[in-house]
């Protein structure tokens, strides 16, 4: 039941963070997203301490309540629909600290959940005629070899590696857009 409700807040939030971005300027779409990156890797970095404390505190889930959980899962969903970079990085940093401590788990939960906010962000830019087919297609191939070989390695990697390689990853990531987008 947890994990339905967590795919219909993912779908939703998508479709808003798609409606947010096509009615924001460009400028204000650009300007925040390395700190969102910064603060999701930070977050997923530090989720074993918070996870801890937590479960110290409540000696039950790090988050156990489904609205607290569901509501910052939505706020990174309507992210996810507004701007994808970092999406896997933030889901990831989420449902490390709402669900169990098993890396595996909470990535193939995190492949569901942006599938999730892609479609429903898709499908609401095709409908408004917002899609440029041509890259649109070049980034679907990228993502799907991505997606192929992430799921062939997460298999066959030990969890602290593939930890090591999101926070490494969310690094650079706000390194490169910051970069980009602030100097």
């Amino acid at each position: 039941r947890r994990t339905i409700s967590f795919v219909v807040i993912a779908t939703v939030g998508g479709a808003v963070g798609a409606g947010v971005l096509l009615l924001l300027p460009e400028r204000l779409f650009l300007l925040p997203v390395p700190a969102l990156i910064a603060f999701a890797t930070m977050l997923f970095g530090f989720a074993p301490q918070i996870q801890g404390w937590t479960v110290g505190r409540e000696k039950a889930a790090a988050l156990p309540s489904t609205g607290a959980s569901g509501a910052i899962l939505g706020l990174s969903c309507i992210y996810g629909g507004f701007f994808g970079a970092g999406l896997g990085v933030i889901l990831t940093a989420v449902l490390s600290i709402t669900e169990p401590n098993d890396i595996r788990a909470i990535k193939a939960l995190k492949n569901l959940l942006a599938t999730c906010v892609s479609l429903a962000a898709t499908l609401i830019f095709i409908l408004q005629g917002a899609v440029r087919w041509q890259e649109t297609l070049a980034m679907l191939l990228g993502a799907m070899i991505g997606g192929y070989a992430g799921g062939f390695l997460i298999r066959i990697l030990p969890g602290h590696i593939v930890r090591q390689f999101v926070i490494v990853a969310g690094a650079v990531m706000t390194v490169v857009y910051a970069a980009r987008y602030w100097f």
